[in-house]
């Protein structure tokens, strides 16, 4: 998306996933994956989000830490330069890569967004799928993003409801695939 603040009006499925919770949740029942993992395979698309693209460089590691926001707990993955928790990202929960629904041998996430553009009359829409499953010792996570602006609708139709009933509906912005193996010691 092109507005320089695409992810301003994030609107999070974790509310929906955690409908009737109470003070501070724990993490959800589901594979303990957190820790340390080298980088064996990533791969990114643009635009297409059901072939894998090409070689992506420059990712060694990723670490997969519980983390939580406000009162909700989640896995957070953090993309590293090095196995020192001071070379990784530190993306927050709206912005990074977040899992909290379990799932069959691992996890997932869905996330969307809508942010209504006043002068243009605009409504740029974001929905973004993140899965995170088990392959052994290692992990395997795919992540799709997909945006599309809408002319015209208004302000009130420009919803966090519209951008996830539009989901994988809308056009791919890409598709990332990270391998991750636990580091040999």
């Amino acid at each position: 998306m092109t507005s320089p603040d695409r992810w301003t009006a994030v609107g999070v499925a974790v509310l929906l996933a955690c409908a009737g919770c109470s003070e501070d949740q724990a993490l959800p029942n589901g594979p303990d994956v957190a820790g340390w993992y080298e980088v064996t395979h990533h791969t990114l698309s643009d635009g297409d989000c059901m072939t894998e693209g090409g070689d992506a460089t420059g990712l060694p590691y990723i670490r997969l830490t519980e983390e939580v926001h406000d009162t909700t707990a989640y896995l957070a993955l953090r993309r590293c330069q090095s196995m020192d928790a001071t070379d990784c990202d530190s993306e927050d929960f709206f912005g990074g890569t977040s899992f909290v629904i379990p799932i069959e041998n691992g996890w997932q996430e869905r996330k969307a967004g809508a942010a209504f553009q006043p002068v243009s009359g605009d409504c740029y829409l974001s929905y973004g799928e993140a899965t995170l499953v088990q392959n052994g010792d290692g992990v395997i996570v795919e992540l799709r993003r997909y945006e599309e602006v809408e002319p015209g609708i208004g302000a009130a139709d420009c919803t966090h409801e519209r951008a996830m009933d539009r989901a994988d509906l809308m056009p791919c912005l890409d598709f990332e695939v990270i391998h991750g193996q636990p580091p040999v010691d």
